[in-house]
């Protein structure tokens, strides 16, 4: 059973497990930005509720950097209000994102986020990435979560704030799982020069999401797929 299949069966347990993942949530900064660079941390935590093997990777709100978290079931990451989710995987082992986006071009985590995978694209052996929310017609408040499977699908997760219960799940469509399937958006990002540049990178990234990453509403969850494996890592930088 993967998370969507619990959340078609019982929409009101996910504020349950978002709860008992931010209890067990720990970092690692130091260790992760001497692998993956200073833009990066380790923040994340996994959790077994009922059953279900998680999981999840939070936003970094303190310090605006690109948290990562090593998966091996279903990830989960919170509070969206614009930035990405992605899963990668790399020397055998996968990882969990949440990419922060700004509108301040300092803040933002795109060009980090380009560097690393273009600089490392020759092992990177699988990338996914999706904008949780895109294409909402109303704005996102914070009770958007995004949700990779084990298989690899993504899904949007909307939580009515009055009731607390799952009220929307969504589908996203999928490119490659691989560098090359996002190789025009992590260029532009990449090859950021001034201000203007970061300007049509922000809009390209938007059209790209809105475009190819389109959302189906109420779909049954038939996933039967095996657990991802891990191993050690190496990486450039």
């Amino acid at each position: 059973m993967t998370i969507i299949d619990k959340l078609y069966a019982d929409p009101s347990f996910f504020p349950t497990l978002a709860n008992d993942l931010s209890i067990r949530a720990r970092r690692d900064n130091d260790g992760t930005q001497r692998c993956f660079g200073g833009k990066f941390c380790t923040y994340g935590a996994s959790h077994t509720f009922n059953g279900l093997k998680v999981q999840a990777v939070f936003w970094d709100e303190a310090t605006k950097k690109i948290a990562i978290y090593p998966v091996l079931n279903d990830a989960i990451s919170f509070n969206f209000t614009g930035c990405i989710m992605a899963r990668f995987r790399i020397c055998e082992t996968y990882y969990v994102a949440h990419i922060h986006t700004d509108r301040c071009q300092d803040l933002d985590c795109r060009k980090a986020w380009a560097d690393f995978v273009l600089k490392n694209k020759n092992i990177i052996d699988e990338l996914i990435m999706f904008k949780p929310g895109s294409k909402e017609t109303e704005p996102l408040t914070g009770k958007c979560h995004g949700i990779i499977t084990r298989s690899g699908q993504c899904y949007t997760i909307m939580i009515d704030p009055n009731t607390n219960r799952c009220s929307k799940i969504h589908l996203h469509r999928q490119t490659k799982k691989s560098v090359e399937g996002y190789k025009e958006i992590l260029e532009l990002a990449h090859n950021q020069c001034d201000y203007n540049s970061f300007l049509k990178m922000r809009d390209s990234w938007e059209l790209f999401w809105n475009s190819r990453s389109g959302v189906y509403d109420n779909l049954s969850a038939n996933e039967t797929d095996d657990q991802i494996g891990g191993g050690s890592c190496c990486i450039l930088i």
